[in-house]
């Protein structure tokens, strides 16, 4: 199985490269872990009312070749506050 390093870019501009490289079966299935973890971030900084602190995921192979990058903020915390709407709503009803 490839291994895949999940590196962050920081708002201020720090690259932070990942020191343990994930075993995933193909270069969707990083892409989706760097989303994973971007909703995960971006949720965390919601709930303390904070701005992510993460601008980019960049997925690369094990050879440094890059597979793709995820956006990290704003969009990762758009996204979540459109999930949290979307459940919000389904489970509204009236009374």
């Amino acid at each position: 199985m490839p291994h895949y390093m999940i590196n962050l870019r920081l708002l201020g501009g720090e690259f932070v490269p990942d020191t343990e490289p994930a075993d995933l079966p193909d270069d969707g299935a990083a892409l989706n872990e760097a989303r994973k973890a971007a909703l995960e971030i971006a949720g965390d900084a919601l709930r303390v009312h904070q701005r992510p602190a993460v601008k980019e995921f960049e997925v690369r192979r094990e050879d440094g070749t890059i597979v793709g990058t995820v956006c990290g903020e704003p969009e990762a915390a758009a996204q979540l506050r459109y999930e949290i709407a979307k459940s919000i709503a389904g489970c509204s009803r009236a009374i």
